[in-house]
């Protein structure tokens, strides 16, 4: 994949991605609108750029992403709660099992790309999709609007900013706090759970997401200034 071609396209996703989520605090069924044209825009063009998926896995991350995009419609436009909830699931089970198939089988840079985004585009769908059952959090679209800060941030002071695994290429750590803030999300969108259960669990998995971020952004600092150093 055409490196220019990728940062062009995070510093459009995560421009228009912020504008969508400032849309969504005083009218979160008119941001769930935006935020299907937003995906797919964003993901055909992300397809384009990569030239679309080259294995198995690959092409169950974009089956996940329809998934995602079809819970998000239920939602916003049907107000198919339960419904929606069971496809942001099975969304999040594909997200598993093709990094599995990846692992076993070989990944693509396609496919760690895609699967990326897909997560950041996972998070957004559903913080829409709560705080517009659930007014009451709606600081819950502070969890996606933080990977689109954190981009613009390491673009502004010149740190790698397009890089799926960071951390000396390991992203074990990313992907336990994505599976656990996952399903703090998932809980949080059940119509049912109480407001102060609620509020506790988001407030718990976006302290951990936001410790994830700082120490991505702790290690490529560190980085920087070694290689600046040497």
């Amino acid at each position: 994949m055409n490196k220019g071609g990728y940062d062009r396209w995070l510093t459009a996703s995560s421009a228009s991605g912020l504008a969508v989520l400032g849309l969504a605090l005083p009218y979160p069924a008119a941001a769930g609108t935006a935020y299907l044209g937003w995906g797919c825009v964003f993901g055909g063009w992300l397809y384009f750029l990569g030239g679309g998926p080259r294995t198995a896995a690959d092409a169950l991350t974009l089956m996940r992403l329809l998934i995602l995009l079809a819970a998000v419609a239920l939602l916003i436009v049907f107000h198919a709660a339960l419904l929606a909830l069971l496809l942001f699931s099975v969304s999040l089970l594909l997200d598993l099992l093709d990094g599995w198939l990846a692992r076993r089988h070989g990944e693509t840079a396609w496919g760690a790309l895609y699967d990326m985004e897909g997560d950041q585009a996972w998070v957004m769908g559903i913080a829409i999709g709560i705080h517009a059952l659930h007014p009451g959090v709606a600081w819950v679209l502070i969890f996606p609007a933080l990977k689109f800060l954190q981009f613009l941030i390491l673009k502004t002071t010149g740190l790698p900013a397009t890089d799926p695994k960071p951390v000396d290429g390991n992203n074990a750590r990313a992907r336990t706090v994505f599976a656990i803030v996952a399903g703090g999300l998932l809980l949080s969108l059940w119509p049912d759970l109480p407001t102060g259960l609620r509020s506790g669990l988001l407030l718990a998995c976006l302290l951990l997401l936001s410790g994830s971020f700082l120490s991505d952004q702790r290690h490529l600092w560190k980085q920087h200034r070694k290689e600046g150093t040497s």
